[in-house]
């Protein structure tokens, strides 16, 4: 990914990507977050396998839950900030309610760490079987 967001101009190196956050969801690596230079909509969320995924301007939250297929509530543990040199000031509003242009707006670049709920519409029993819920 550093190698595509290189150009040159005018014999100077200038990067097309903004670096918008590193998501952790629950202490575990899962995302990187770019921005294409001076496009506020053009989002670029590459995965721990080097996937990349193009995404508008969504909310983080919705941006997350689409790319891992899921409808699972979020919320914000911690978090720091470039921009601030340290841990991110106030957590109001949760920054999975925020576009990735207010992220990147807020903090330049985040490092977030998210918890993750995840609704299961099954019941596992104690001999290992899931059965539906009703």
């Amino acid at each position: 990914m550093n190698e595509l967001s290189r150009m040159i101009v005018n014999n100077n190196v200038i990067s097309k990507f903004d670096h918008i956050a590193t998501i952790y969801i629950d202490g575990r690596y899962y995302f990187n977050v770019f921005r294409r230079y001076n496009s506020d909509f053009n989002i670029m969320v590459q995965d721990y396998n080097d996937d990349i995924y193009l995404h508008q301007d969504f909310i983080v939250k919705e941006s997350l839950n689409t790319i891992m297929c899921t409808q699972s509530n979020m919320y914000t543990i911690d978090g720091i900030s470039i921009k601030h040199n340290g841990p991110i000031p106030s957590l109001i509003p949760d920054i999975v309610n925020m576009r990735w242009t207010e992220v990147h707006g807020r903090y330049q670049t985040a490092i977030v760490n998210i918890h993750q709920e995840i609704e299961s519409n099954y019941t596992i029993l104690r001999n290992g079987r899931k059965i539906l819920k009703t």
